[in-house]
């Protein structure tokens, strides 16, 4: 008998973050997910400074300074949120941008992701953890051929 968990993670989602602060994401395929970490990882490894590039290339992987390891995995967490963001959020509310008494509603662009992201470092590691963990359980779960949205394995 086989058993699999009962969830979906290809559905759309309201992530709301606090402080009237929401996220709404399309849904998005383990496939789409897996290809964002990819190249989340390329950014976060060109990103480094040269010393840091020069001890990663060095040495094995096995045998990277913790610092160097620490750095990258940092990199890399901050690029994917951001890539998933901008991939895959099709609007946020509760932010505004411009002078005090002239604000209006902030647009979904890099600049303010990150400003965001940067400036309420709580925010991001809320939205990491409720954004990711459905991935995450499928990848620790190891059955990354998730349900498809429109194949044999739709769910209806």
């Amino acid at each position: 008998m086989a058993l699999r968990l009962a969830r979906s993670i290809n559905q759309e989602r309201n992530i709301s973050v606090g402080y009237g602060v929401s996220f709404d994401f399309k849904p998005f395929t383990f496939a789409q997910y897996r290809e964002a970490r990819a190249a989340a990882h390329k950014m976060a490894r060109s990103s480094l400074s040269m010393s840091a590039q020069m001890a990663v290339e060095a040495v094995d992987d096995e045998d990277m300074p913790a610092d160097v390891e620490h750095e990258i995995q940092g990199r890399f967490d901050h690029a994917l949120l951001l890539l998933l963001i901008m991939r895959y959020c099709r609007a946020w509310s509760g932010l505004l941008a411009g002078e005090e008494g002239r604000e209006t509603p902030a647009p979904l662009e890099v600049g303010y992701v990150e400003t965001l992201l940067n400036t309420y470092p709580g925010v991001a590691d809320y939205l990491s953890r409720n954004l990711l963990l459905p991935f995450q359980m499928v990848e620790q779960e190891g059955n990354g051929s998730a349900p498809s949205p429109s194949g044999a394995s739709a769910e209806v």
